[in-house]
Order: structure tokens, then sequence, then C-alpha cells
């Protein structure tokens, strides 16, 4: 149950409502602090979607976030492609 009433800001280049068929629905990003592969996915939620939820929502969750707290994000500097692999994405359009 939501406890106060937050002030959201849309991502640049975004809109908090959106009208689709017809129905308008309200995207509200919430802010959260760096999450990393130490963080628990249900613990995140309860801490910053939680407090927002009304009865009847959905709730989103980025890929990104899934995935950092899962441990299946590397970093790019950890990333060392080899020479075919270097070859090979010449070649992609």
């Amino acid at each position: 149950m939501a406890t106060s009433t937050p002030s959201f800001e849309a991502n640049t280049g975004k809109q908090i409502h959106i009208d689709v068929d017809g129905v308008r629905y309200a995207r509200l990003p919430v802010k959260t602090r760096l999450i990393s592969e130490a963080d628990e996915l249900v613990a995140l939620l309860d801490e910053y979607a939680k407090p927002h939820l009304l009865p009847g929502d959905i709730l989103l969750i980025s890929e990104k976030i899934v995935c950092i707290t899962q441990g299946r994000m590397m970093r790019i500097d950890s990333i060392k492609p080899s020479f075919l692999a270097r070859l090979l994405s010449r070649q992609v359009r």
C-alpha cells in the first residue's frame, strides 16, 4: 500500500503517462542506489517498489537489474575478444 505520494520524474525522452489502445498508463521510474550482485532482488523490490504499489498495479523490472542481481553481468574491461571475434565483428552490419 502506498505510504506517500512521491513526485516521479520521467527519464530523458520519456513521459510518465502513456496511452495504449485508449487506456492510459503511468510509468513511474523508481530511483534506487547502485545495485550489485550482492543484492537480493526480492529485498530490493520490498525496499524500493513496494511502498509505491497499489492494488491492481503491475510491476515491471528491467532485465538489466535482474541480470545484475543474478551475477550475469560482466564489466566491459573484463571481456577479451579473440582475434577471430574481432575479425568477424567487422562483417556485422
